[in-house]
Parts: C-alpha cells; structure tokens; sequence
C-alpha cells in the first residue's frame, strides 16, 4: 500500500504486508527515495514490524491519512488472528514521525474486533472536514466502523465507535471493500465507499456514503448512491476504488470490480465498472460509464482496481486493475492492467 510521506522528508514511502512472515506475520516499511528504485529483498526495508505467533500480521496493510493531523502520514496494519475467538483480530494505527528513522513507530492504538473479527480498512480523507483524516473499518461480516482522527490519546473499543454501517437485509457482508472517493458532490466533505459483494445472491453491490458535519450511521439502503451487480454471482463490489478525474471534468470518479463477471464469451473472466462523477441514486452496473472485462476464462479482472493519479503526465487522472487468474504469460501467473484516463 503507499504509505504517504511516513518520515517528512518529502518523498511518499510504501508499506507491504507478508501475513505468514516467521510464523506471526510482518509489515515492511520502505522510505521513499530519490535514487532508482533497485530490485530489493524486504530484509532490507527500513522499518519491520512482526506479529505474535499465529497473529498474520499484515493480512491488510493501509495508509491512514494524516490522522492525528501533525504534518505526517500515519500507517495501519491489520492482524486478523490476534486474540484468539474471544477477542478477533487487531488493527494497530501508527503515528508518523520525523525520527522514525531513529526510533520506529509506535502503536498508538490497538483496536480489537471483538467477537466479529476484521477484514478491511481504508483511509477515507476528511469526512466530516475537521482537519483530521479518518478510517473506515470492516468489522466482521455486518458492520463498518468510521474512526474519526484526532490529535487526543486515541482509546478506541469497538462497541464504543459511534458511526457504524450496517448491511441491506441479512445476506450482506459489507465492508467486502474499502476506499476513499474523494469529495463527488462538491460540497468540501471527502465522500467513501463500501463494498457488498454479498448482496442480491452475491451479484454484489458498492454503495457511495457522502461525508458531512456530523457523519450518521447507518444501513447502506440509505447511501447517498447504490451501484448494483448485473448478475447473480458477479461478486460486485468486492473491489472498489477512487479514480481519480479521469475525464477531466474536475469531479471525482469511480471504480466498482466484479472479479467473477461472466460474459456470453468467456466465464468468470471479471469486469470492472467506470462510474463517472456525479451520481446519485441506485444504478444498475450494466449502465456504467465504462467497463473493462478480462480477456479469458477464469482471468478474474478486477480482483482489484485502483486509482493511480496522472501516472503519464497528460493531465488526466489514470488507473489499473488487477486479474490474478490471466495466464497468456504463464499459467495463473496473473497481471495489472494500466488505463489511462486520455484513452477512454
């Protein structure tokens, strides 16, 4: 995951996970650097962060904004097994640090799962524009927790979280996927979304949750837009994403991937869906902006997408998507495809 400027010393850093590292798992933090970026072994990452045994640290790694709002990026590391089944999993935030070179990170938080367990988190900006970036959570099959920043000693339960987003109906699981969306409506509140793969006889659905003031919870019948899976199966949802302004029209527009899509050609060869900002309302996949379907069976385009800002520098914002099952290489070795936002 990139990590933002962890250390302040202007350059963007990178933050890796290796859930089954030495039995515990690890987290590997790489500092950015102006020299060429080598072919490296992660024994040679600057900072290294290890689980207790059976822990699988590092299952999910994210960047968590500038949380406490002190000039540096702050990091999240999520170890899913910590606790054993009374106490699920364990999401451990990490202040930024211009010394971090010297003395590490430290945990500011470790916030439990309770009986639930975690899957997922993101970053999500400022939701409720008080200066502080905040994080959304995905605590067991039901529930999204927003964790708002702060610059306090950060004491977090999860019974205790006071913005949490609940599934459509009992066969949900939301929270499948997470991501920032920017702020799509324009009206200075970053806005997020949240993925459901699980809805409708899992064709899946992702859900645009606007940020404000006072952030309510909520079920996801209530987001602002529903964007639903067009097929039984599809899984919709399990991946989403910013984009970027891909179309240069200065609003925020959006990713949706549904890895098991299957078209009259090739099965479960995935697609992912462009969804151009603004929107409101419920909406069907088949009547995105865009879409992008893999090129085989079995490819699973989609598997995750990601916006990745003007990667070439023609003033459009660009993005890629990944297909862990695309083998025209060598079998299952999997790829990423680059689009870029001018192409479309």
């Amino acid at each position: 995951a990139g990590a933002g400027d962890v250390n302040g010393d202007g350059r963007d850093d990178l933050l890796v996970g290796a859930k089954g590292e030495a039995g515990g798992g690890a987290a590997y933090l790489l500092f950015g650097t102006s020299a060429e970026l080598p072919s490296m072994s992660l024994a040679s990452a600057d900072l290294r962060f290890d689980g207790s045994p059976y822990y699988a640290l590092g299952q999910v790694v994210s960047s968590a904004g500038d949380f406490n709002d002190d000039g540096y990026a702050d990091i999240l590391v999520m170890a899913p097994s910590a606790g054993g089944w009374e106490d699920m999993g364990r999401v451990y935030l990490m202040y930024g640090s211009g010394a971090v070179e010297q003395s590490g990170l430290s945990v500011a938080v470790a916030l439990s799962g309770g009986n639930q367990g975690l899957g997922t988190m993101s970053s999500v900006g400022d939701v409720d524009g008080d200066g502080f970036d905040d994080v959304l959570v995905g605590e067991g099959p039901q529930v999204v927790n927003l964790w708002m920043g702060t610059d306090q000693p950060v004491d977090i339960n999860v019974g205790d979280i006071r913005v949490q987003y609940t599934g459509e109906g009992q066969d949900g699981c939301p929270g499948s996927s997470l991501s920032a969306a920017g702020d799509v409506d324009d009206d200075g509140y970053d806005d997020y979304l949240i993925g459901d793969s699980c809805q409708q006889k899992e064709s899946g659905a992702a859900y645009l949750v606007l940020g404000s003031t006072e952030p309510v919870g909520m079920s996801l019948s209530g987001s602002f837009a529903r964007f639903a899976g067009e097929n039984s199966g599809d899984l919709a949802g399990s991946s989403v994403a910013g984009a970027g302004d891909v179309n240069g029209d200065l609003r925020p527009d959006m990713l949706v991937g549904a890895p098991l899509y299957s078209n009259t050609s090739h099965l479960r060869c995935g697609a992912a869906y462009l969804i151009l900002g603004p929107v409101a309302g419920t909406h069907s996949l088949s009547m995105a902006d865009a879409m992008f379907s893999g090129e085989d069976d079995l490819t699973y385009a989609s598997s995750d997408v990601s916006g990745v800002g003007d990667h070439n520098g023609d003033g459009i914002d660009d993005f890629v998507m990944g297909a862990y099952g695309e083998s025209s290489v060598a079998y299952w070795a999997g790829a990423v495809f680059f689009v870029s936002g001018s192409n479309l």
